[in-house]
């Protein structure tokens, strides 16, 4: 299907696989003087003495679909750059601001995130301890669970052969060799079932089992 497309800078309208015939015939002039502006609700671009604007809500560079001239877009790329440094750097100034208000808080926050990692993992521990102690015992606590992660223990080099032998490839698929190993013995490869401590989000809640 041919689609039409009408031209912002000259109101030309063309087929979409020809291009503006009035954009192309600039292409081999002279230089095009284009210079834009933007405002949190406008984008102004000013083309060969020729303003057009159009609604900016969100303060962003809206997607052009189709490019004018070579010299124009080169312009569009340039300001585009410019005005996504000048907010970058706006944005580090400001969180540079943020952080500097509100370091206390934050300090305390990395603090306790830290006491968080620190005392989860020795309720791991000691939930791991009492499931040693009795393996029938997959919940120690409520909101504190014990799940089997079966693991494989095995030479990488003897499985390398193996999957050549086999027609896998040349470099181990580990993921399709592991899936193969936990449903069909394999003589060198040792399968492990080892406890994982499990703490529920909802820890210490009503029903927070």
């Amino acid at each position: 299907m041919i689609t039409e497309i009408t031209c912002q800078i000259h109101n030309t309208t063309f087929n979409a696989l020809d291009g503006c015939p009035d954009c192309l015939a600039e292409i081999a002039g002279d230089s095009v003087q284009v210079t834009e502006e933007w405002t949190p609700d406008k984008h102004t671009v000013t083309v060969e003495g020729v303003t057009q604007t159009e609604d900016n809500p969100l303060g962003m560079i809206p997607v052009v679909e189709m490019p004018l001239t070579l010299e124009q877009q080169i312009a569009v790329v340039s300001q585009a750059r410019q005005k996504a440094a000048e907010s970058r750097e706006k944005l580090s100034e400001a969180r540079s601001e943020w952080e500097s208000k509100y370091a206390v808080e934050i300090g305390r926050a990395s603090a306790f995130d830290e006491s968080v990692k620190v005392s989860e993992a020795l309720l791991r521990e000691l939930a791991l301890m009492v499931y040693a102690a009795d393996p029938t015992n997959k919940k120690p606590a409520p909101g504190v669970g014990i799940q089997e992660v079966t693991k494989l223990a095995y030479d990488s080099d003897l499985a390398l052969k193996w999957g050549i032998e086999h027609n896998m490839a040349l470099q181990l698929n580990k993921g399709a060799f592991e899936t193969i190993a936990k449903n069909t013995p394999i003589d060198f490869v040792t399968i492990i079932t080892e406890p994982r401590a499990t703490i529920s989000p909802k820890l210490g809640e009503k029903d927070g089992s």
